[in-house]
């Protein structure tokens, strides 16, 4: 199996930050580092992790944004072959994770993935599913052209219409949610930008 290291980025989310970690730690995952950035919080939330995880290397800095967070993780995480980028809220089905890295493994021209992410009542979390920003992206999605026609690959590019949900299948940009990158691809195209406080 390859190593894995999931990269956590917080700020004041202390009792959701607390459910995401007991739930990795049921996963069982093998091969797995779990690194905390807690940027800055008042809420008590490094303490936390300290104090609860002691599986869990937690960093402490000042709040530089969720970019900086990813790349100060990433130092810590020197030997990982596949580092996942994920947020508080997350929380990934037993062999999720798993399956996203077997997928990549036998993909050279797959070098980042996520995972259908559906949020809390059950509807899918179209944020995660996304097209490529242009003016005429925006446009059909701002004057609601993409609601009239939500399956067309014209008209609702800002959601990828047209695509199977169910299948696999290529899209033009992630979420900080759940991103799984390869080591080599990330180190090739480089660190997050941080002149993007979030993502």
């Amino acid at each position: 199996m390859k190593k894995l290291a999931i990269i956590i980025v917080n700020y004041n989310t202390k009792d959701i930050l607390r459910d995401c970690l007991n739930h990795l730690a049921q996963l069982n995952l093998v091969d797995t580092i779990v690194i905390v950035v807690d940027n800055g919080s008042n809420d008590g939330s490094a303490d936390m992790v300290e104090a609860e995880f002691k599986q869990v290397d937690p960093i402490k800095t000042e709040n530089n944004g969720l970019a900086a967070g990813f790349n100060l993780g990433i130092t810590h995480a020197t030997d990982a072959d596949y580092f996942l980028f994920m947020g508080t809220d997350s929380f990934p089905k037993p062999g999720c994770i798993e399956g996203v890295m077997d997928f990549m493994e036998g993909r050279e021209e797959v070098g980042v993935a996520t995972a259908k992410l559906v949020l809390r009542n059950g509807s899918l979390d179209m944020d995660a599913h996304r097209g490529f920003p242009t003016p005429c992206t925006a446009l059909t999605h701002f004057t609601k052209l993409s609601r009239l026609f939500p399956k067309s690959q014209i008209f609702n590019r800002y959601f990828l219409g047209g695509c199977d949900m169910e299948k696999p299948h290529q899209i033009d940009l992630c979420i900080s949610h759940f991103t799984l990158v390869k080591r080599e691809v990330f180190l090739k195209v480089g660190r997050w930008d941080e002149d993007f406080f979030v993502y």
